[in-house]
């Protein structure tokens, strides 16, 4: 049990919008796994009544504050895209941010964010950020496990290897470019094993 994984994705369609996020609690085991679920259970939750990806996290700190065992956080990249508007709001607590594929260009999207259960009240910090999105786009969401894949200390996989196989296959759907990300990084370390949870969470916009 005490292999039980700490990072986790979900995405969600309700009404007009879509809802998708990344979650990690900063420490593993049964405990970790049942904060992590609770983390996802209090998205989905909050998500239908709340205006903005920033106030949904402000509103979820204020809940796990208390709850997390003491030194223990949760990092998180969430999103909401709606449907009619075309748009794709997003926020970034404390975790790597993603990246967009608009008219066959690669940007890094991501915001600035407290880590969710470190702070609370005024001292808790959240940014909203949004892309307008056409049919063919696409969005990738990471987990710090992938970017911090590596043989050595000295050399990590890193942002701009993901953003080279990202534009050199920008042809490919998300769960292709997933796959391919996963690929290259096992290549990278030589197909030795991760040392911590990799998770990556695809999104094509039709």
């Amino acid at each position: 049990m005490s292999e039980l994984p700490y990072d986790y994705q979900n995405a969600e369609l309700t009404g007009k919008e879509i809802y998708t996020g990344i979650y990690r609690l900063s420490s593993n085991g049964v405990p970790a796994a049942l904060m992590s679920f609770t983390a996802m259970s209090l998205f989905k939750t909050y998500v239908p009544e709340s205006i903005s990806t920033a106030n949904t996290q402000w509103r979820i700190n204020e809940k796990l504050y208390d709850l997390l065992p003491s030194s223990s956080f949760v990092s998180v990249m969430y999103g909401i895209y709606d449907r009619q508007r075309r748009e794709f709001k997003y926020s970034s607590g404390g975790h790597p941010g993603g990246f967009f594929i608009h008219k066959g260009e690669v940007q890094e999207i991501g915001t600035r964010g407290s880590l969710i259960g470190i702070f609370t009240g005024d001292h808790f910090s959240c940014e909203e950020a949004s892309v307008t999105v056409q049919p063919s786009d696409s969005i990738i969401f990471i987990s710090d496990g992938i970017l911090e894949a590596a043989v050595s200390s000295r050399c990590m996989f890193g942002k701009e290897r993901i953003k080279h196989v990202i534009s050199t296959n920008k042809e490919m759907l998300a769960s292709e470019l997933i796959e391919e990300i996963y690929r290259e990084a096992q290549d990278f370390m030589d197909s030795a094993p991760f040392k911590d949870d990799v998770t990556l969470l695809g999104i094509d916009f039709h």
